[in-house]
């Protein structure tokens, strides 16, 4: 798997996508410029990728990830990473329903083991992915979180490959 996800930013650069990425990467800390929401072209930016259903990565703050997911992309496919840490926090997006969304699936990055068990005990292993944020996190203390929660093995698969694996298939791209 070489391709690479595009990372968008407020140029909504759509002829991009004629290129082989896996899926997109809208990302964007506090102290950055904010998203142009309104431009018509992030409208045709998320109708596309929707379409052709990449995986996107939103690391936004709180108020835009539940608009995003509300109301600017209500069916594409989204991967909060850090199970929301950098979102505006795990129990928030839970109390806001973010993750009872079909659409929506959770990374484990930097997460804590007791977000992670939360997770799959309320909404199944079938929704999150493994994840390290390598550098600012170690894939082997990353794994070893996942290890610890003690899941069957056909969950532990999902988790650590099988699920991201899916959603890049769906995406039509061979894996």
């Amino acid at each position: 798997m070489t391709d690479p996800y595009l990372f968008v930013w407020n140029d909504f650069a759509v002829e991009e996508l004629r290129q082989p990425y896996r899926g997109i990467k809208w990302h964007r800390h506090p102290d950055e410029p904010v998203y142009h929401y309104q431009d018509p072209r992030c409208a045709v930016m998320i109708e596309e990728t929707t379409r052709r259903r990449l995986p996107i990565v939103l690391e936004e703050s709180f108020h835009h990830t539940c608009n995003f997911i509300e109301h600017l992309a209500p069916k594409a496919v989204i991967i909060i990473p850090h199970l929301g840490g950098l979102n505006g926090g795990y129990r928030a997006l839970d109390q806001a329903g973010v993750w009872k969304r079909d659409n929506i699936y959770a990374d484990t990055a930097l997460a804590s083991t007791s977000e992670m068990r939360h997770f799959i005990d309320q909404y199944g292993a079938d929704k999150l992915l493994f994840g390290s944020d390598y550098p600012f996190g170690d894939p082997g203390g990353e794994l070893r979180k996942v290890e610890r929660l003690g899941l069957s093995s056909s969950d532990f698969e999902k988790v650590v490959a099988g699920n991201i694996l899916n959603l890049l298939r769906a995406g039509g791209a061979p894996v």
